[in-house]
């Protein structure tokens, strides 16, 4: 369920012209490049000051960034910036030269050659490594990029797709076209794309109560390319505000709805009376949106010409070279899930500490009670946390709230053409869904089990039969899963601590006898050499506190982890013959190394995985995917909505703009899953938009704990995201047919 980076941080920096460090701030104001390749360009702000927090507008460093294939130059002049003041920096690149302008004024030039590159262009980028605090602000008025050598190529016509994507529309229905202008919110937005210019007009910022918390405009072109051997012009209007940032002061921050109070968009909740009206709307907006008849209630293709074998629980087969889940009843099925819900109480935010943010807090007795908890994660004793969401819902359905919202999700998950749930999800009448198996009083020997205990497996198996037997015959689970992403990787720093202990624990005398057996070749005095001690028996090894060196840390570790994942599966099938299993949800790239995926292929049915990228797949996926050789389910994928900063919605590595920018990255999402040989199913992550003040966990008066985007297709007023869903659900209808052809 947590979120992170579709590929380490850590990686990252290795691909920047400067080394990252904690008190790092950076915004890529245009960039289009590949740091390792030495290829395109970027105009950005750099602001590092070890050791001081937050970050000086006066070490603030204005850089422009030029390739040419063999190395890098940039330019900068130190510029003494000030508040309010309207800027205007303009970077020329030709196929010789590179200057670097404000205001008109030339701050540095170079003697430079350029080499474009051809990933996307992206529009006022904060990278999350790159984000110390700064006692100011950036205010982005309009982005320019011209591109002289692009006017004459395709008569004036450029290719445009708001955040990203190629665009031109979609086998699942409509979609935003290309060479277009855009507005959205009555002109608060432009973008205007011909064949050598693109041009940005940002809105205004919100009042500072909103830009607190941190929300960010990104903008992505994946079609805009540069023209080799021309001049490229990028010119970036902003203002710099002083960040206030005393909270107390500037409060309350929220209204009784979860909402920012300063915020204004036409949808806001303004009164209990708006909820009601939404609920009235959605009745009649499901009326439009009757669930198909092509589907068998397990999310069965009853139009695919062709059955399976009918086994009451769900199993997969290939047909045509593709992969299928099998539905109880016999279907070719492709699942389409939707992650967290009805998410009744869950996700809430914390007010321990931060009490004066909140404008209107419930009472903790009575029929409020519901929307309050404590401590729900677990690592904050005596946190009191509260759930707008719930509150909404009491509004708006009456005291019979939660039994109305359960009812109501399972029609929202037919209308919408979902198949049924997906992962965090609470159990509903007649819906599929994919529970997640806790490993919860299990002992650990460093982050996992020391599956080679005989002890350790009999009660790692009983807290797995406690859980899996009560459901051994029900046909709407899926399949099972253990932990999530990275959680479940066993990592190097996990191999040497088991090294270190005691000669008694079997963990270290299995991972010491592959040691010896099969890095070293059964040599003992060899192993002990690497190992840096004394010994001559196997058991005198055992014994030792022994550092192994990173190679061999490497075989031992995928022992390990063989064996532990082998454990896992063994362990499910054995309770549970007829229901799939489908690992732990392995996080594409945020791993140790991809044998971690290929490890986990080998010990499950469907190898479950999550991926936030705006791409379903790449060369890399693709290829371990068919080394793999087994059917792959996205667990979760999600394009959140920023909302142009306008809201306060924290802007995640795969979100989009707005509402209509994410139905169009899910339709293409879901068009290269249906054609993805290997993929049986995705679900989205999630059902309802995250608390603006943060999910947590923590305590204390930070305006954001945790994370706060807006993932759901359901606001926290309990509100359809129309805009979204409609596309949402012809993608879904239309996932089965586009997979038969």
């Amino acid at each position: 369920m947590r979120k992170y980076l579709p590929f380490p941080a850590l990686f990252l920096l290795f691909l920047y012209p400067h080394t990252a460090r904690a008190a790092d701030n950076r915004v890529y104001l245009v960039s289009q490049y590949d740091f390792g390749a030495k290829t395109g360009f970027y105009l950005d702000f750099e602001n590092s000051s070890p050791g001081q927090e937050p970050e000086s507008l006066s070490n603030l460093h204005l850089i422009l960034g030029v390739a040419d294939g063999k190395s890098w130059k940039f330019l900068s002049t130190p510029v003494v910036w000030k508040y309010g003041h309207d800027y205007t920096a303009t970077g020329t690149i030709s196929n010789d030269n590179a200057r670097l302008t404000l205001d008109g004024k030339t701050l540095a030039t170079e003697p430079a050659g350029f080499k474009p590159d051809n990933t996307a262009l992206v529009v006022n980028d904060y990278p999350g490594w790159a984000q110390a605090p700064a006692e100011y602000l950036l205010a982005l008025k309009s982005v320019e990029v011209t591109d002289e050598g692009r006017r004459t190529e395709d008569g004036g016509e450029g290719t445009r797709r708001g955040a990203r994507g190629a665009g031109s529309g979609s086998r699942f229905g409509k979609g935003p076209g290309d060479r277009s202008k855009t507005e959205d919110g009555g002109g608060r937005r432009k973008t205007v794309s011909a064949a050598g210019r693109l041009h940005i007009v940002f809105p205004a910022p919100p009042p500072i109560q909103v830009r607190l918390f941190g929300g960010i405009d990104t903008r992505r072109y994946e079609s805009w390319r540069v023209s080799p051997g021309q001049t490229l012009t990028i010119q970036v209007k902003f203002r710099l505000d002083p960040r206030l940032a005393d909270l107390r002061a500037l409060s309350p921050f929220i209204d009784r709805y979860g909402q920012s109070i300063e915020a204004n968009w036409p949808e806001k909740v303004h009164t209990d009376a708006d909820l009601k009206a939404a609920a009235q709307q959605e009745a009649k907006m499901l009326k439009t949106m009757p669930p198909s008849p092509d589907y068998d209630p397990f999310g069965g293709y009853k139009r695919a010409g062709w059955k399976g074998k009918a086994t009451g629980f769900y199993s997969t087969a290939q047909h045509n070279g593709r992969w299928w889940l099998i539905s109880p009843l016999g279907n070719p099925t492709f699942y389409v899930g939707i992650d967290t819900a009805p998410a009744l109480t869950w996700e809430s935010t914390p007010v321990t500490g931060r009490e004066f943010l909140f404008a209107s807090l419930p009472p903790r007795t009575g029929p409020t009670a519901a929307a309050w908890s404590q401590n729900p994660w677990g690592t904050d004793p005596g946190t009191m946390s509260v759930a707008f969401r719930s509150m909404n819902m009491l509004h708006k359905y009456g005291p019979n709230w939660q039994n109305v919202e359960k009812a109501l999700t399972v029609r929202r998950l037919r209308s919408w053409g979902f198949s049924g749930l997906g992962k965090w999800s609470d159990a509903l009448p007649g819906v599929p869904y994919l529970p997640v198996l806790s490993t919860s009083g299990v002992p650990k020997i460093a982050r996992h089990a020391d599956i080679f205990d005989p002890a350790v497996r009999a009660v790692f198996r009983e807290a797995l039969r406690k859980q899996i037997e009560p459901r051994l015959k029900d046909p709407y689970v899926v399949g099972w899963s253990i932990g999530n992403e990275y959680d479940e990787i066993i990592t190097p720093d996990e191999v040497h601590a088991i090294l270190k202990k005691p000669a008694s624990v079997p963990a270290k005398q299995a991972l010491v006898d592959y040691a010896i057996d099969h890095v070293y070749g059964g040599d003992v005095a060899k192993a002990a050499q690497a190992a840096g001690v004394t010994a001559d028996t196997r058991a005198a090894l055992y014994a030792a506190p022994i550092t192994l060196p990173a190679a061999a840390i490497e075989s031992v570790r995928r022992f390990y982890e063989d064996r532990y994942y082998d454990f896992l599966y063994r362990t499910v099938k054995g309770i549970d013959p007829n229901h799939l299993y489908l690992g732990f949800w392995i996080s594409y790239g945020w791993w140790v190394n991809e044998n971690d995926w290929l490890i986990i292929g080998r010990h499950c049915d469907v190898i479950g995985y999550d991926r936030y990228a705006y791409t379903f797949g790449d060369p890399d996926f693709d290829r371990l995917t068919k080394e793999s050789a087994k059917p792959i389910l996205c667990g979760e994928f999600s394009f959140p909505p920023g909302y142009h900063a306008q809201r306060g919605f924290g802007f995640y590595p795969s979100s989009a703009p707005d509402e209509a920018e994410s139905a169009t990255d899910y339709t293409r999402w879901m068009e290269a899953a249906a054609a993805n040989p290997y993929c049986v199913g995705t679900c989205w992550f999630q059902y309802r938009d995250e608390p603006l003040t943060g999910r947590g966990p923590g305590h204390g008066p930070e305006l954001v704990l945790g994370e706060h985007y807006a993932f759901g297709l359901v606001d926290e007023a309990d509100r359809p995201k129309w805009n979204l869903i409609q596309p949402v659900r012809r993608a879904n209808l239309h996932a089965a047919a586009e997979r038969m052809k």
